[in-house]
């Protein structure tokens, strides 16, 4: 799983969920925790679609080329296309 996935506990929890959910012979229970954690990861999206769009605001207006702030947007974005990549797959 590694660095790639460091702070994305939902979409680590969701790896491990379907690797358990392929060998139980009772998937309902696990099942219903996929969906929880799906839930949870899609309001994860919704929270950082806003935050970026709070961040982009704040680069356009307050801190007009800041580097810092430039690249917190950066990490947001790649943050928001993980999470996006691993909805997909769910």
């Amino acid at each position: 799983m590694g660095s790639a996935l460091n702070g994305m506990a939902s979409v680590t929890n969701l790896m491990a969920l379907d690797a358990a959910i392929k060998n139980a012979s009772d998937k309902s229970a696990l099942q219903d925790s996929h969906n929880k954690l799906v839930a949870l990861l899609g309001a994860k999206v919704k929270a950082t679609e806003a935050l970026i769009s709070l961040q982009q605001a704040y680069c356009d207006h307050v801190e007009i080329g800041d580097s810092a702030a430039n690249s917190d947007l950066g990490n947001f974005n790649k943050k928001l296309e993980r999470y996006q990549h691993a909805l997909g797959k769910h």
